[in-house]
């Protein structure tokens, strides 16, 4: 499984960063300017940056809707509505589950295979008799159970972006207002 290099969205604005810092030192240090002129060359200085992160925006957005996406297919289940057979599975798996103590049915989806997971998550979660929040629950034990390295990437790739989003907000937080 591929993804967007993230090296590629968060290095030019810290490049920009780095010589905006250089820069604002030599400006605030400066005796020639005044509170004035520092407050007009600070502004021009942070103008690379501010471009740098602009142009940063919309390829961690495009990060962020392909990992949602991939966590999406990885967590829902094929349906082949030709296998008749699987179709009629699923549905007394599910039966079963629906008839089964709360507790009983607990225990049966903790150490369910990706056989009893599809028959949940293939159907609404009353049909089952779970609640939506255990529904939800099961989509990760799927995503986990059948794609274990592409989970892995992506649980990765996904806080490579939380982290990256929190690099670009500290580096908008160090500009001139």
């Amino acid at each position: 499984m591929s993804f967007l290099n993230l090296n590629q969205i968060a290095r030019p604005a810290a490049v920009a960063l780095d010589v905006f810092r250089d820069k604002k030192a030599g400006i605030l240090n400066s005796n020639e300017l005044s509170a004035d002129g520092k407050k007009t060359h600070l502004d021009g200085a942070a103008e690379s940056v501010r471009r740098a992160l602009q142009e940063a925006a919309p390829l961690l957005d495009k990060a962020q809707r392909e990992a949602a996406r991939k966590r999406e297919s990885f967590s829902r289940p094929g349906f082949e509505a030709s296998n008749v057979e699987q179709a009629i599975l699923h549905s007394e798996i599910r039966m079963h589950l629906k008839s089964t103590k709360p507790a009983d049915r607990t225990a049966l989806l903790d150490s369910a295979d990706e056989n009893v997971l599809s028959a949940v998550l293939l159907a609404p979660c009353w049909l089952s008799g779970i609640s939506a929040d255990l529904h939800d629950a099961l989509r990760l034990q799927y995503a986990r159970l059948v794609h274990p390295d592409d989970w892995t990437a992506l649980v990765e790739q996904e806080a490579a972006i939380a982290t990256i989003t929190a690099q670009l907000d500290a580096i908008a937080a160090e500009l001139p207002k």
